[in-house]
Parts: structure tokens; C-alpha cells; sequence
């Protein structure tokens, strides 16, 4: 048998092992986002919520009035923290293929999509951002490096994601968020919170 302090000495060596490779692991996690996913299937790997804050305007994608309906518009409104935040939350999905889905943390089953009505078909400057039932398709796919970047570019259109520039300058509380010509501007630039 241990005396009492041989024993202490060595709980608290093992307590700080334990930590310094819990501590090990989180930082790993924080130096490589990818390291944090678990599967969810073929092909499939799920991470954790992240809000989207354009650089410009400083407000934060969130689907309108906290709709859980496919087809509801995503529009850009100012940062929530707390609770709240939930509705601006987006779990970002790597498909393993270079493209990520962005699922709405709200609504669970919908993902953002650029609207395929219209002249446009969904490949056009001007169209918007809703939320839909996730299904993968190339509308709804993300490239993972611009996303890295801070850019959201649609797989299927080639565009990217901004408020609309028509609407206060693109600044507006609520205010409606399209696809456009990859310019890289203020405009298109998304930070993760």
C-alpha cells in the first residue's frame, strides 16, 4: 500500500497527463477544423456550427424570420450571440469531394441553396440565397477552399455569395443576399464566428 502522499503525487501526475492530452487534442482541433468532424456516411462528414459575418456590412446570414419552410429567403441581419444565435448558425458538411453543404442549424433538414427559378435557371447574377431541403446537389455545394478563404462560391454557378449591393449599398437589416460575379470585394467576404 501507497502512503497518502506517494498516493496523492500520483492522482495528480496521472490528473495532469490526462489534461495535457486533453489540451493536446483541443489545440489539435483549433489548429485543423477537420479534425473535429465525425462521419455521418459515405462520403459525408459533419463539423461543427459556425455563423457567417460579411466583412463589409457586418451582419450574419440567417434565414428570414427564422423559417423552418424550404424555400424560405436567407438574408443578412445583425449578429445574434446567446440563444439567437442559433437561427444564424449553418453546420458546415464536407462531402469529400472539395465542396461543403452549409445545413441551417434551425430547421436541421434545409441547406443553403441558390434559387434555381428565373431566366437564369440558378446560374445567374442576382439570384438568391434560400434554404432547401438538403439533397447535394451541385446548387447547393460550397467550395471548401474559397469557404477557408472566406468566400462562399456556389459549385453549380461559379458565383459568389453577397448581400444584395442595390439594397442601402448592401448594408441593410434583413436585407436580401444573391449570387454574383467573383470579384473577391468586401462585399464577398464571409469571416466564420
Amino acid at each position: 500500500m501507497f502512503n497518502i502522499p506517494i498516493r496523492r503525487a500520483l492522482v495528480l501526475a496521472a490528473a495532469a497527463t490526462i489534461g495535457f492530452s486533453c489540451v493536446s487534442a483541443a489545440g489539435a482541433a483549433a489548429e485543423d477544423p477537420e479534425e473535429t468532424g465525425t462521419a455521418e456516411g459515405p462520403g459525408l462528414t459533419t463539423y461543427s456550427y459556425v455563423q457567417l459575418q460579411n466583412n463589409r456590412s457586418g451582419k450574419c446570414l440567417q434565414v428570414d424570420n427564422r423559417s423552418k419552410n424550404p424555400g424560405a429567403w436567407v438574408v443578412q441581419r445583425t449578429c445574434s450571440l446567446g440563444q439567437g444565435r442559433q437561427w444564424q448558425e449553418w453546420r458546415v458538411i464536407h462531402l469529400n469531394n472539395g465542396y461543403v453543404l452549409l445545413q441551417a442549424r434551425h430547421s436541421d433538414d434545409q441547406c443553403l441553396e441558390v434559387n434555381q427559378a428565373g431566366a437564369t435557371q440558378g446560374t445567374g447574377n442576382n439570384a438568391r440565397l434560400l434554404q432547401w431541403d438538403c439533397h447535394r446537389g451541385a446548387q447547393q455545394q460550397w467550395d471548401k477552399e474559397e469557404l477557408k478563404a472566406g468566400f462562399l462560391k456556389n459549385r453549380r454557378s461559379g458565383r459568389c455569395v453577397e448581400p444584395d449591393q442595390r439594397v442601402a449599398k448592401g448594408r441593410a437589416e434583413g436585407g436580401p443576399v444573391l449570387q454574383w460575379t467573383c470579384h473577391r470585394g468586401a462585399q464577398q467576404q464571409w469571416k466564420q464566428r
